[in-house]
C-alpha cells in the first residue's frame, strides 16, 4: 500500500488531479465506449448481430484441415457435403479406434472456431478410443472451410445434410447417437423437429446436450457479457429480435429417444440454471425415463473432464441397450 501511495503522490505532483484522474480511468472509459459501440451496431446492423451471435469469423485454430495427421485427428477421412440450398460444408468422418459395431455420433459444435478447436478435438478422442463410436464432425455454413453465411435455418439445413449422410452410410439410424454442444443444442433439437415431421428420415438412437440453452433469447439475456444491459427494456428488445431462433424448450415435444442433459456447473456463458429449467420441462414433455441429467462440478462451458462415469454413460447412451431411471 506504501508503494501504490508513493506513485500516487509521484504522479500527482506532476499532473492536475483531472488530467490525473483521467490518465487512470480513461482506458477504461475507452473499454465502456468500444463495448456500447458494438451493442449499439450489432442492434442495427443484422450481419453484425450475426457476427456477434455466431462468431463464425473467429475462425480458429489456422491451418488446413485437410491434414488430419496436423491435428491429431487420423484414423478417418475428410467429408464435403452439398446441401440444398447449394452450400458445401466441410468436415471430418473419424474411425473409432476400437470395434464400433458401426455405431455413430453426429458432433454439433457450438459458436466460435472450426471442428478443430482443441477442446473439440479431446472430445473426438474421447468419444474414439473410450466410447468406441466413430465420429462424423463437420462445420456449419461460414464456419472453417464450409462455404455461405450462418443463419439459425441454414445451420438446421446443414445438420439434416449431415444426418442424410450417416443415414446413407450406415444404413441404420438407430446406431446413430446425436451429441450437441451449446449453440449446436439448438441446432440439434431443430433436427429432431424435422425428423419427426417427416417421419421417413429415420431417428436417432439418443440424443446427448452439452450446456444446452433453454431459447437463443434466454441464453444472450443470461450472458456474462450482457449483465450491464440487464433492464427490461434490452431484454423485451432481444426477445423481439431472437425468439424465433432454436426455441429449444418448445422443441423438446418432439424429442422421441433417450435424452442426456450435461451442464457444467461453473458455465458463465450459458448458466447451469438453463441445463437444470431444461431438464425439468424435458421430463414432461420426453417420457420421463428416458431422460438423464449430468452435472459437471466446477465445469466451465468448454472446458470438460471427461470422467470414467461420464463417459460410461456416454457409452449407455450410445451402444449399450439400456432403460434410464429418473434421477
Amino acid at each position: 500500500f506504501q508503494l501504490i501511495y508513493r506513485v500516487f503522490c509521484f504522479f500527482k505532483r506532476r499532473m492536475s488531479y483531472l488530467s490525473f484522474f483521467w490518465a487512470v480511468l480513461s482506458p477504461y472509459f475507452a473499454g465502456v465506449c468500444v463495448y456500447l459501440g458494438v451493442v449499439f451496431l450489432a442492434a442495427v446492423i443484422p450481419s453484425i448481430r450475426r457476427g456477434v451471435v455466431f462468431l463464425h469469423h473467429v475462425n480458429i485454430p489456422f491451418g488446413d484441415l485437410e491434414d488430419l495427421n496436423y491435428y491429431g485427428a487420423s484414423p478417418g477421412t475428410t467429408v464435403s457435403l452439398t446441401t440444398s440450398d447449394g452450400e458445401t460444408l466441410f468436415g471430418w468422418d473419424l474411425d473409432a479406434k476400437g470395434d464400433s459395431d458401426g455405431h455413430y455420433c453426429l458432433y454439433l459444435h457450438g459458436n466460435a472456431g472450426n471442428i478443430a478447436l482443441p477442446h473439440r478435438r479431446i472430445l473426438y478422442d474421447a468419444l474414439r478410443s473410450k466410447v468406441n463410436v466413430s465420429v462424423l464432425a463437420m462445420d456449419y455454413r461460414g464456419f472453417g472451410q464450409s462455404t455461405g453465411t450462418p443463419t439459425a435455418k441454414g445451420l438446421e439445413e446443414d445438420a439434416f445434410r449431415m444426418w442424410e449422410y450417416l443415414v446413407e452410410k450406415t444404413g441404420n439410424s438407430s446406431k446413430i447417437s446425436i451429441l450437441a454442444h451449446s449453440l449446436g443444442t439448438g441446432v440439434a433439437l431443430g433436427l429432431m423437429e424435422r425428423l419427426k415431421k417427416e417421419g421417413n428420415r429415420g431417428y436417432p438412437r439418443s440424443i446427448i446436450l452439452l450446456a444446452p440453452f433453454t431459447s437463443l433469447s434466454d441464453a444472450i439475456i443470461s450472458h456474462l457479457l450482457f449483465w450491464p444491459l440487464r433492464n427490461t427494456y434490452a431484454e423485451r428488445f432481444v426477445h423481439n429480435i431472437f425468439d424465433d431462433q432454436f426455441p429449444s424448450l418448445d422443441r423438446l415435444v418432439y424429442v422421441d429417444c433417450p435424452l442426456m442433459i450435461v451442464h457444467g456447473t461453473a458455465d458463465l456463458v450459458i448458466p447451469h440454471e438453463h441445463g437444470m429449467t431444461f431438464y425439468e420441462h424435458a421430463k414432461k414433455k420426453v417420457d420421463s425415463y428416458n431422460v438423464y441429467k449430468f452435472n459437471i462440478e466446477g465445469g466451465a462451458h468448454s472446458i470438460y473432464v471427461y470422467s470414467e462415469m461420464l463417459l460410461a454413460r456416454f457409452a449407455g447412451f450410445m451402444r449399450i441397450p439400456f432403460v434410464v431411471n429418473r434421477h
